[in-house]
């Protein structure tokens, strides 16, 4: 039988198990000559072949003992469940009896509800043949049907040929979700094509697994559900009191460990006049501590790299950003580690360190910019989307640059900062150029563009008719009123006239329109203007 360690279950838990095998053979009400043999095979275990023929006998007659509490190991009580609802559909039928066993028998078992539960949808898609996937490839995405998953290959049924060799996109369907949501993709090579006349598709494909499967590719959530209850992230262990951590997944690689670090303390902030926040160090936290050095997720395996946490897999999510079902994207994304490795130019074990240094914070934002390009390249409809979140990691490098003195190095990365904000100028939805066009118009005053400053604030100050809702109207004429007065006494702000980016005495106004410029909330916009989740 294959249940792991049921030869360490004691006496009574093994009788505890023939018996609920024998009462889920009956729970359905029908017994035939190939239900016996397999209760036979299955309860082959039991060292007493007494109890073996007593246990046929009441099959047979259709009256098996009741079950009592059993408490065990929750692997094995999870283990003893799963291979009940494997005997159910061996038929390939499941009544409302037998799911209604499965239930009994979970609460026996003392597992929580959700896990029977789980198990009893995915023995219905199993029936029913109806677990959702979508293929991609050529650039196109398709509908299929996976008719069996295993932990090393799946077995598909799809109306499209796709010759043996191809490399394609697998995404798995939520199985317990109203509306219709895929898990992250999973790279895969197709083994086998067979053509078949079958209701489900047109053809069989057997596709091997190119990467390891994790949860967030969904495939061990059909394999093993108990994986999927109450998940959470698992922490982060830090010596840094300011910082807390959890591990999230890379969307692109698959890889389990990627640090994810949020304030525990509070840290003083001021904003500079770009709207990005200066820590201030604080005594009781170790010298040198910036959190600016912890705002991205990076992959400590393929370095990809993003301030949104929405840009990685957390447990108990299957909603996932679009750009990772390119394939072309994650192709040469995965190709390309070493080149990254080689620019960064350090041990890449400072990525899952809770001490990090400025060159170190530094290489992170440089290496989110370097995502948010690329990502840009491979994915032209949302191409303004990755050049917001670049320009916004941009202006993050100026200020570190800043903080340390290297002004010239600073401005270069304003500078850039205002080209890639420019470039998807049009494209942007209100929310985002309600903040965009602030900034693009401080740059240009920074750079002495006194004349491109003016036109910037002049198509600011024809925003409302385009902005949808109140409280966007009314934090526009905020913004209006703060920056109009400021451009009036803006000369000291021209490049090369300060030390600094923050708001002085003369312009104390700016600190009003710092707090507004919300790159974060901008950065999680659809094209349609809707918030992703984070």
């Amino acid at each position: 039988m294959p249940i792991p360690g049921v030869e360490t279950l004691s006496d009574g838990a093994k009788k505890w198990l023939a018996h609920a095998i024998a009462g889920m053979t009956v729970a359905d009400g029908e017994v035939d000559s190939s239900e016996l043999s397999h209760l036979r095979e299955a309860i082959e275990f039991l060292d007493d072949k007494g109890e073996v023929e007593e246990l046929m006998s009441e099959v047979r007659e259709h009256h098996v003992a009741e079950l009592s509490p059993q408490q065990m190991q929750k692997r094995q009580a999870f283990a003893i469940l799963k291979e009940l609802a494997q005997l159910a559909v061996a038929d390939r039928v499941l009544s409302a009896s037998e799911e209604d066993y499965l239930r009994h028998a979970s609460e026996l078992l003392g597992l929580p509800n959700e896990i029977a539960e789980k198990l009893i949808v995915t023995a219905r898609k199993v029936v029913h043949e109806i677990i959702p996937a979508k293929l991609t490839f050529q650039k196109h995405r398709y509908s299929a049907t996976c008719l069996a998953i295993q932990e090393k290959r799946c077995l598909l049924a799809a109306k499209q040929v796709i010759p043996p060799g191809t490399m394609v996109l697998l995404e798995i369907g939520e199985q317990d979700s109203a509306v219709e949501q895929y898990f992250s993709p999973i790279s895969c090579r197709v083994l086998t094509t067979k053509e078949t006349s079958g209701e489900s598709g047109n053809h069989l494909l057997v596709l091997a697994y190119k990467e390891r499967p994790t949860l967030s590719h969904g495939i061990p959530h059909v394999i093993h559900p108990e994986q999927s209850v109450d998940a959470q992230p698992q922490s982060v262990p830090t010596r840094n009191e300011a910082l807390s951590g959890i591990l999230l997944t890379c969307y692109v690689c698959g890889n389990p460990k990627v640090p994810w670090w949020s304030l525990e303390t509070e840290v003083r902030a001021q904003y500079n006049i770009f709207g990005i926040p200066r820590y201030q160090e604080d005594i009781n936290i170790y010298s040198g501590f910036n959190f600016s050095f912890y705002r991205t997720g990076v992959c400590p395996e393929c370095l990809f790299v993003s301030p949104l946490q929405s840009s990685f897999y957390r447990p108990g999510t299957a909603v996932k950003p679009a750009a990772f079902l390119n394939l072309e994207f994650r192709n040469k994304w995965l190709s390309t580690i070493v080149n990254r490795k080689r620019e960064v130019k350090s041990d890449v074990r400072w990525v899952s360190s809770d001490r990090r240094d400025l060159n170190e914070g530094l290489s992170a934002w440089k290496l989110a910019a370097a995502t948010s390009e690329r990502l840009a390249e491979f994915n032209k409809h949302d191409r303004w989307h990755y050049d917001f979140i670049r320009g916004w990691c941009l202006l993050e490098e100026a200020e570190l640059f800043m903080q340390q003195g290297f002004v010239s190095m600073a401005a270069g990365r304003v500078e850039l900062a205002g080209v890639v904000f420019s470039k998807s100028l049009a494209a942007y939805p209100a929310e985002v150029r309600l903040v965009v066009l602030p900034v693009l118009a401080l740059i240009a005053l920074h750079n002495k563009q006194d004349s491109h400053h003016i036109e910037l604030l002049v198509e600011f100050a024809e925003l409302p008719v385009q902005l949808p809702a109140d409280e966007l109207r009314q934090k526009h004429e905020q913004l209006n009123a703060v920056i109009s007065e400021f451009s009036k006494l803006s000369k000291g702000y021209h490049k090369g006239g300060h030390e600094n980016f923050m708001p002085t005495d003369t312009h104390k106004g700016l600190a009003e329109v710092a707090p507004l410029l919300d790159f974060a909330h901008c950065a999680m916009l659809t094209s349609d203007g809707s918030v992703v989740s984070s």
